[in-house]
């Protein structure tokens, strides 16, 4: 099976609401997910971690994901982008933060400017809807990462988009799928009879 970005975008969001955040940051998740993956990125692969490391966190990554006057105390990447892209500036700022990359999407605010993110074995380079990514080989994939987010001139060289998840996310994409299917209602026989299709009537 084969997944285009507006597919997995949808995805996300609903697997992201069904991993408990409310449907404003579950849109914001689909467009992070939905903008790395055009930069041949793996963002279905970090939102599924970031929902993993959210649900061993009992449902919450940070205690002070509701101050918004210290945003260097949010930790969760979605929450610290849905209120850095309301932000007129961005100032340099040092976070802790799960799945860095998710933050990505939301740095990419001023035309002429560009933005990274750095941190020990990782640097993202974020401007004009393009992500760069340089990660060492041994960075780790989960837990709280030390970064700092600073904006200036730095220019970013071109990055191929594409259109489709490769087929080497599909294991990522199956993990969506469970946290998405949490948002269905139960089938009931009730629905069954009253939904798509024949029902218990006969009508070929």
């Amino acid at each position: 099976m084969s997944w285009s970005l507006g597919e997995v975008k949808s995805l996300a969001i609903k697997a992201a609401r069904g991993g408990g955040y409310p449907w404003g940051i579950a849109e914001d998740a689909g467009y992070a997910v939905e903008m790395l993956q055009k930069n041949g990125l793996a963002g279905a692969a970090a939102l599924a971690d970031l929902l993993e490391e959210r649900e061993a966190e009992d449902g919450c990554l940070s205690c002070n994901c509701h101050t918004e006057n210290r945003l260097e105390k949010i930790n969760c990447p979605l929450r610290l982008g849905a209120y850095l892209k309301d932000l007129g500036t961005l100032d340099r700022m040092a976070v802790e933060i799960y799945q860095p990359w998710l933050l990505a999407p939301f740095l990419d605010r001023h035309s002429a400017n560009a933005t990274k993110l750095t941190s020990n074995g990782l640097e993202i380079t974020v401007g004009n809807g393009k992500i760069a990514i340089e990660i060492a080989a041994n960075f780790p994939k989960s837990g709280l990462i030390s970064a700092k987010i600073a904006q200036g001139p730095l220019p970013i060289s071109d990055v191929s988009h594409h259109t489709r998840v490769p087929a080497d996310q599909f294991d990522a994409i199956s993990k969506l799928e469970i946290f998405a299917h949490r948002t269905y209602a139960p089938s009931t026989e009730q629905s069954r009879v009253a939904g798509a299709g024949a029902g218990l009537t006969e009508n070929d």
